[in-house]
């Protein structure tokens, strides 16, 4: 469990902070712990506390290779091991410290460096325990030992370290115990302690060993000890921002006047949230362990058209076919497709915008990736035009399909001389059938001499009264079903907007069917008789549109939206309808032709 914190650029941090805080990451009084997110199948992400450890160690290892300076070997030796490595060696030489003098004698010195992996000849470690022994008393004290051993640290950065521990020491001994922290350390909201796994001691009491080697534990925290640990912390930062406008001193003033630890923890981590250091990048997402703006060299403040100019210059300078040798086109090849996928990453404003809250907010572990990949997996056209492009497709198709359907019956009727006698005796009655003298407008027809001019008046003559025809047939044809005659109301786009309207016309027809029938106890009418019917025989409104008037007629007459007298009418249908197919010459052939097995079946079972 670790706490994750957020970067931002420190042009914003800048106004406000004068130290690198960086060193304060490490500083346990924040004392604030979110639980690792457990998941298999997602890599964690690394949290600032152990990418500052691997930092420290990498970068000691590497200069433990190349130095001769025996002090110097022996303090990388100890940062190899990380932050504590210095306080384990101190518990060593405490442990070797049998009279608790607090002298080391040069073989207690010897099998501590031992401890530690330090390997050299007699006189090697002769004249190191020399440089230590100053005095020449043939004895060291492993504090002033450990005093030496210790990183470097500016005078800013042991003050900032020295003015933190006196805010844990409440009395002012020199020595933090559990008792001090009970004044300064607000565990109430700490995750183990609200779930009840640990209680108000066991958590202060980790908190002391969080300063302290594994090796061993007294409980207390000495300055010295907390120095120590620093120092480890120290050693891993390169560098500190500094301000005029707020100084150390007055940090530390303002943190003292509330006493409650939560105002530390509240105020150092806004502020660490403002460092390029500290992070939550996860494997996988926009630029893996690397920040992009890093990556480009920019900050967050820096414009697209910046970004572009500095993605194109680095492009240019890493730009495989610019490298020779093949260890260099594959470095070339992996930071020109790194400098790639930043840019991808910042130019778009969506994308920015998640990898800034990813940033700011690294403790949403799974929301970050929800949030990356319905950005990636989404379409690139917004769904709300791909909506409405379909809906009007599918209106303009349903249009010309139904008109074409509605055109093609009407063709069919025509050549129908059953239709096309009552169409025309229609016509006649209406005194809109063409004749020699009169169009089928009523018009009088203009007579014309010449000899092609009576062939000429047929043609138009049989022409209009085609046109007659068709127009009765239109008017009068009640066709229903799929080649009924288009309506708007068919039409999709037209159907969504009226949605409101039927559903408020379906509530309003319930509410008054209950109202009238089943509250008042109205008589039926005519119109909830056959609505009652039709749900008897399970038919649609269009299948009961199709009903000859004759058969409702005699529906109405046996009265059955009854059920008692539908029921055995139902029945009686039925009989009469298997007695029909019992002599039906076609039905008893398609019987014979299923008693012998019917159509041919696939089986993978043996014969």
């Amino acid at each position: 469990m670790y706490m994750w914190c957020g970067p931002k650029t420190l042009n914003h941090i800048v106004r406000k902070s004068y130290i690198h805080l960086n060193f304060i990451l490490k500083f346990k009084i924040c004392g604030i712990k979110l639980n690792r997110i457990n998941s298999t199948n997602m890599p964690r992400p690394i949290t600032a506390q152990t990418r500052n450890e691997q930092l420290l160690m990498e970068k000691s290892a590497r200069q433990l290779a190349v130095t001769s300076d025996p002090v110097e070997k022996i303090r990388l030796l100890c940062l190899q091991r990380g932050t504590t490595g210095i306080m384990a060696l101190g518990r060593q030489f405490r442990i070797m410290d049998d009279n608790r003098s607090g002298d080391l004698s040069y073989q207690e010195f010897r099998n501590g460096l031992e401890d530690l992996g330090y390997q050299a000849s007699d006189e090697e470690y002769k004249n190191v325990f020399e440089i230590f022994d100053q005095d020449g008393s043939g004895t060291i004290r492993y504090d002033e030992f450990l005093k030496a051993i210790r990183p470097p640290m500016n005078m800013m950065r042991i003050s900032l370290v020295e003015k933190a521990f006196d805010k844990l020491d409440k009395t002012g001994d020199g020595i933090v115990n559990i008792q001090d922290l009970q004044g300064v350390y607000n565990i109430k909201s700490h995750p183990e302690y609200l779930n009840g796994n640990k209680t108000e001691q066991e958590l202060l009491e980790d908190f002391i060993k969080k300063f302290e080697s594994n090796d061993s534990s007294d409980g207390q925290l000495t300055k010295t000890e907390f120095l120590a640990y620093y120092s480890g912390v120290s050693a891993s930062i390169d560098e500190d921002i500094i301000h005029h406008r707020i100084g150390i001193d007055q940090f530390f003033a303002t943190m003292k006047t509330n006493k409650n630890i939560t105002f530390i923890v509240l105020f150092i981590t806004t502020l660490i949230n403002n460092l390029n250091f500290c992070h939550a990048f996860l494997e996988g997402l926009y630029c893996g362990q690397d920040n992009c703006y890093d990556v480009l060299k920019v900050t967050r403040e820096t414009s697209k058209e910046e970004i572009s100019r500095s993605y194109r210059s680095l492009a240019r300078k890493w730009h495989p076919d610019l490298h020779r040798g093949e260890e260099a086109k594959a470095i070339a090849t992996k930071q020109f497709q790194l400098i790639a996928q930043a840019y991808e990453v910042l130019r778009d404003d969506e994308s920015r915008k998640d990898y800034d809250y990813m940033l700011d907010n690294p403790e949403e572990y799974y929301h970050h990736y929800y949030r990356y990949y319905r950005r990636v997996y989404a379409p690139k056209v917004d769904v709300r035009i791909v909506i409405v492009v379909t809906i009007t497709l599918i209106s303009i198709y349903q249009y010309y399909g139904s008109n074409s359907r509605y055109k093609e019956a009407i063709d069919y009727f025509v050549t129908v001389p059953k239709y096309r006698i009552q169409a025309k005796d229609i016509a006649i009655d209406e005194g809109i059938w063409p004749t020699v003298t009169s169009t089928s407008d009523g018009k009088s027809r203009v007579k014309q001499r010449g000899s092609g001019n009576k062939q000429k008046l047929k043609e138009e003559l049989k022409q209009e009264e085609e046109a007659c025809i068709r127009k009765v047939i239109e008017d009068k044809m009640n066709i229903k079903g799929a080649y009924s005659k288009p309506s708007y109301k068919d039409i999709l786009w037209v159907q969504l907007f009226l949605i409101p309207v039927f559903i408020a016309q379906y509530i309003y027809w319930h509410a008054r069917w209950i109202y009238k029938f089943d509250i008042k106890k109205e008589p039926l009418g005519e119109e909830e008789k056959h609505y009652i019917m039709r749900k008897f025989m399970n038919l649609s409104e269009f299948q009961w549109a199709q009903k000859d008037q004759y058969e409702i007629d005699e529906y109405m007459r046996e009265e059955l939206w009854i059920r008692e007298n539908f029921e055995p009418w139902k029945k009686k249908k039925d009989d009469d309808v298997r007695a029909k197919l019992a002599e039906n010459s076609a039905y008893k052939r398609y019987r014979r032709y299923m008693r012998k097995g019917g159509p041919g079946q696939i089986t993978f079972l043996d014969d």
